[in-house]
């Protein structure tokens, strides 16, 4: 029974990514984000956080390695490290209202990223029911599915939040 929660999600979650790039394909080519050059700078420096936050904790986490501080399974250190970078990516992004292109639906994305984020939450929930979330080395690659949760909450909650401030600058 729990091997087919298991597959049933594994294929959600396989027809999601593939609806969503799909849709992305078949985009129109007018349809294409359109950044302005406040935006691509912006980005760029977005990219530049992250990057180097990745960096910083890749550091940091060989350290707790090679000192025998083990507190997760290699590869789920690693993926923790890859949301990290990613969180401070988006949320300078979001900031810098450099997230999406000038034409893009931020309450379409909102709720996109709220349904990855549900369906994260649901898989990581499964796991912790069976007792998976902790091994012998601390945190397991299953514990990764409620960080990658909470950086799809976040951004959703973000990009909501600076929509209702341009919502009230544009009122004003």
């Amino acid at each position: 029974m729990d091997r087919a929660y298991s597959i049933i999600i594994g294929i959600g979650a396989i027809v999601a990514a593939i609806v969503i790039i799909l849709l992305m394909l078949l985009r129109k080519p007018g349809n294409k984000p359109n950044f302005d050059e406040r935006q691509l700078l912006a980005r760029g420096k977005a990219y530049k956080a992250g990057f180097f936050t990745l960096t910083v904790y890749m550091i940091l986490y060989g350290i707790t390695e090679l000192s025998g501080l083990v507190w997760c399974e290699n590869i789920t250190g690693v993926w923790i490290g890859v949301i990290i970078g990613a969180a401070v990516f988006c949320i300078s992004a979001i900031h810098h209202d450099a997230y999406f292109g000038m034409r893009d639906n931020v309450k379409t994305w909102a709720v996109t990223n709220l349904l990855i984020a549900l369906l994260n939450l649901t898989t990581g929930i499964i796991h912790a029911a069976k007792g998976n979330i902790i091994g012998s080395r601390g945190l397991t690659f299953y514990s990764v599915y409620f960080f990658i949760a909470g950086l799809f909450v976040l951004i959703a909650v973000l990009l909501l939040i600076h929509n209702s401030k341009h919502r009230e600058d544009d009122e004003e």
